[in-house]
């Protein structure tokens, strides 16, 4: 097989057009191009930074290959390879430079310099981020011409578009509009606003110009002045419109304002003629707060069983500790009729609570609900916010005792936690008195006792929509041979419909 020649790399050149530039990333594509052999399957570019050392490897089957690298120094070189795609050669490392491409900035023109005929004109400017190679160009603004000059930038970063120009010459610049525009050697440019160049002596034909100009801002002036005038007069006249139309609206107001207080005014002395001639009883109705009188309040309270003795000595101190359980309770009342210091109907209400006892040879629990339906009294007092209830009525006691024994024994277990129980079990009465005799066996026994009610409370309507309540409910339950008799303090809140 032929091996390759060994190449030489003929020309290294960057493509810097702005057409080029990757504005996705703000990197320019710079071109790298060497002679090869026509036998030449492909290539292999290496390029090497020579700041961080870091490689790149790319493959073509081109002479040229396309990069985007940022600005610093690196070195590459080509390998070639065959048509069995092995290596045949590999060029020497040749080293370049990226330099960084800046738009050049013009911060200050001189914006109407005077020239002389034959003499250079010297152009005070600030231009910075240009370099040797930046081209300057001042460009007619009516017929296109270009004078060029030679810039003479102050010292920046080596080879790169970093310096700054601060005065610029121009042979034989006639007056008129120009432009300078400003062109880096990476293909970006920048244009100056219009520079107004005169002449240092004016001659003939510029005196005529300047004439003209005068009397055509003469006539522009005359003109702005007649239309100031005309639109004073405008002004004027649409100021009277507005002073009419003000008037008016006025006098519309202050009529209409006159007509509702003359209104508001008869209203009011019909309102004070209503009152004279209104009764007492009229006016307590007015001071009524509106509603039908139905009501539905939740509340809680504790209980205390006021006598029999069975409950409270044994049942609830084990319970609490103390002489009473919680219970809570629900009330839905009706007053549907009313007047302003009375108001009648009924109220059903429901109790629940549980007692419990807890003895070395046995577990009772007792679940009792009270469910009373009375009829209801309300008297205002001090204010239509605050009644007295008075209510009288009747329900029924509905009792679940559940027992649990720890120890069976033949003759059963003598047990004295109420003698309620003796109607609740039908349990027969022993020698020893108040003891029961009950089988010794665990279970559940429901009973439903009549009972009768009575209560006082403190209600409180603070808005249309709200009540609450305070006071206490007595109910005596006949439960035979022991009836027992319950204190229920309670505080509610509910809601007026």
């Amino acid at each position: 097989m032929t091996r390759f020649t060994r190449f030489a790399i003929l020309c290294v050149f960057f493509s810097i057009i702005t057409a080029q530039i990757t504005w996705a990333d703000g990197l320019f594509l710079q071109r790298l191009s060497w002679s090869g052999d026509a036998n030449a399957l492909e290539y292999k570019v290496e390029i090497q930074n020579l700041k961080t050392k870091e490689t790149t490897l790319k493959k073509t089957s081109a002479t040229t290959i396309e990069v985007s690298l940022p600005a610093g120094t690196y070195q590459y070189r080509v390998y070639a390879y065959d048509m069995l795609g092995k290596e045949a050669s590999v060029s020497n490392w040749q080293a370049f430079e990226i330099v960084q491409a800046n738009l050049p900035k013009i911060q200050f023109v001189e914006s109407s310099p005077a020239t002389e005929d034959g003499k250079p004109l010297a152009l005070k400017v600030d231009i910075t981020n240009i370099t040797e190679g930046s081209t300057v160009e001042l460009v007619n603004e009516m017929e296109g011409s270009l004078f060029k000059s030679g810039t003479n930038p102050k010292k920046g970063a080596v080879g790169a578009e970093t310096k700054r120009a601060k005065t610029l010459y121009f042979d034989a610049v006639p007056p008129g509009k120009w432009r300078l525009k400003v062109t880096n050697p990476s293909g970006l440019s920048t244009e100056s606003e219009v520079i107004d160049i005169r002449s240092a002596s004016p001659t003939a034909q510029e005196l005529k110009r300047m004439l003209a100009d005068a009397q055509a801002k003469n006539k522009t002036l005359t003109a702005q002045v007649q239309d100031g005038k005309q639109a004073v007069a405008d002004a004027q006249a649409e100021k009277e419109a507005i002073v009419a139309e003000v008037r008016a609206e006025k006098d519309a107001i202050v009529a209409e304002m006159q007509a509702e207080k003359e209104e508001v005014t008869a209203k009011m002395q019909a309102e004070i003629d209503m009152l004279e001639a209104e009764t007492p009883e009229d006016r307590d109705r007015r001071r009524m707060i509106p509603g039908f009188g139905t009501s539905l309040s939740v509340g809680a309270g504790p209980v205390f069983s006021v006598y029999d003795g069975s409950f409270s000595d044994q049942n609830t101190v084990t319970y609490l500790g103390k002489s009473f359980v919680p219970a809570v309770n629900i009330r839905f009342s009706v007053l549907p009729l009313q007047s302003a210091r009375r108001k009648f109907g009924f109220e059903v209400s429901a109790w629940g609570m549980r007692f419990v006892e807890q003895a070395p040879t046995y577990d009772l629990t007792l679940s009792l609900g009270l469910v009373n339906a009375a009829l209801v009294y309300h008297h205002r007092l001090v204010s239509r916010h605050f009644f007295l209830s008075l209510k009288a009525g009747g329900g029924v006691c509905l009792l679940q005792q559940d027992i649990a024994y720890r120890e069976e024994s033949s003759l059963g277990v003598q047990i004295g936690f109420s003698r309620a129980m003796r109607s609740v079990r039908g349990a027969e009465r022993s020698v020893a008195g108040d003891a029961l005799l009950v089988p010794a066996t665990s279970g559940k026994t429901r009973t439903v006792y009549p009972l009768a009610t009575a209560g006082a409370a403190i209600v409180f309507i603070p808005f249309r929509y709200m009540t609450m309540e305070a006071g206490a409910d007595f109910s005596h339950v006949f439960i035979s041979d022991v009836p027992t008799g319950f204190v229920l303090p309670y505080v509610t809140i509910g809601i007026r419909l």
